[in-house]
């Protein structure tokens, strides 16, 4: 069981690495789009920010500042965040100030017209849980893992169809649920 639980957590990690790359940068087009290039100085919306995660951004700018002086751009701070840091950017919060009218349309334009914010929250806590559950070591293989790889791939697909599709195309996680030791039953 251990070492299909492993063969089961090492097919996700592409799968989960695209999932919160792609939502991480379409959360982050969204605040280029509204704040510009300089989103993370922003005062209003570092005020409505939670404090655990303005002081991880605060943190962020400061190490890519430091790793960067002369070149340092919001992409640099995008890819220094947590992918905690861009779901709680879906928390209410953030409704009016992101999400608003075509906001969440325009970050993830293939979302089904009946899903809001929250359950794109959801969907988001849904997948980082489980790439925690992964990256904790924990057993995966009796957690409806199926399951699991077609939300992260949902959760791709809401951004970009054709990743969603490519990801799908690659992805090991299919042949790693086949491959069940055969004194383990359904």
């Amino acid at each position: 069981l251990y070492l299909w639980n492993c063969t089961l957590c090492e097919a996700f990690f592409v799968s989960l690495h695209f999932a919160e790359v792609v939502c991480r940068n379409a959360i982050h087009n969204r605040l280029l789009t509204r704040y510009g290039s300089t989103w993370f100085e922003n005062a209003t919306f570092l005020n409505v920010m939670d404090s655990r995660f303005r002081e991880e951004l605060t943190n962020a700018v400061s190490e890519e500042r430091l790793a960067r002086p002369a070149d340092m751009t919001a992409h640099h701070v995008d890819s220094a965040l947590t992918f905690a840091f861009w779901q709680h950017l879906t928390t209410k919060r953030f409704e009016r100030m992101l999400w608003a009218a075509d906001g969440i349309r325009a970050s993830f334009p293939n979302i089904p017209n009946r899903i809001g914010r929250q359950e794109l929250y959801e969907r988001i806590e849904s997948v980082r849980r489980w790439r925690n559950r992964i990256a904790h070591h924990q057993a995966i293989f009796d957690k409806g893992p199926m399951s699991k790889h077609q939300d992260t791939l949902g959760l791709i697909r809401w951004v970009c169809s054709d990743t969603g599709d490519w990801i799908s195309s690659v992805s090991r996680v299919p042949a790693a649920i086949s491959a069940r030791p055969a004194q383990i039953s359904n």
